[in-house]
């Protein structure tokens, strides 16, 4: 009995502590309030600590369903850390979760990756002072991408996984990494998202408004998120 017991301890304890949450054919795999929690830098050039150094345009938000800038962060540089440029440099994802959106060669944006992350995900300090609900998730955006997004819409991502490249894509005269965050309701996904282009589609200026000015994807300043470090 007592070999029993202590079997049955060490199973516990090194069984790994993790939920599932299924939707449709995708499942997520998020750690319990008792894990770790990471968030990391959106460039692997620089560090949390070090991304303030080099906004070269910050969060300015627009009033409520209107579209004008910012609705989110622009981090570029020059001749920095040994870097001639920020072009190139590898973009990764600040937080775990799945592939919401990849758009190729869409207007403003250019080559986009959004990535959600369940409340599920989230600890207990980032959901409180976030305002997230159990039905609603975090979405963030990463513009300007140099390649078109080699992802699938479902694709599980995990954290500091490389996304892409710095590029100037898009309506970008400089190469620089827009970033944007947001909160909306869970499991939303787009397949396209364009607008003030007349290639546009009709459900890629659908998906744009939705993301941008219809209220229901509330942004709001990505430095209050990757100051949870």
């Amino acid at each position: 009995m007592r070999y029993f017991v202590l079997l049955c301890s060490l199973i516990l304890i090194f069984t790994p502590n993790l939920a599932v949450l299924g939707q449709e054919n995708t499942h997520y795999f998020f750690p319990t309030e008792t894990s770790q929690f990471h968030i990391c830098s959106p460039l692997r050039s620089d560090s949390l600590s070090e991304l303030p150094k080099i906004i070269s345009d910050p969060y300015h938000p627009p009033p409520l369903g209107h579209d004008q800038r910012h609705q989110g962060v622009d981090f570029a540089f020059y001749r920095h850390k040994g870097y001639e440029s920020i072009l190139g440099i590898p973009v990764q994802s600040v937080l775990p979760g799945r592939i919401a959106a990849a758009i190729p060669n869409s207007f403003p944006f250019g080559n986009l990756v959004i990535v959600e992350t369940h409340y599920e995900l989230l600890p207990f300090q980032v959901i409180h002072k976030l305002g997230i609900t159990n039905k609603e998730s975090l979405y963030i955006l990463y513009a300007h991408l140099q390649e078109e997004p080699d992802f699938q819409i479902g694709d599980i991502i995990s954290h500091c996984q490389k996304l892409g490249a710095v590029g100037k894509s898009g309506n970008a005269g400089a190469a620089h990494l827009h970033l944007e965050t947001r909160i909306g309701p869970a499991g939303k996904t787009f397949s396209s998202m364009s607008f003030y282009h007349k290639s546009a589609s009709t459900e890629a200026r659908q998906n744009y408004k939705l993301w941008r000015t219809s209220g229901l994807f509330q942004h709001f300043d990505p430095m209050e998120l990757l100051k949870f470090h």
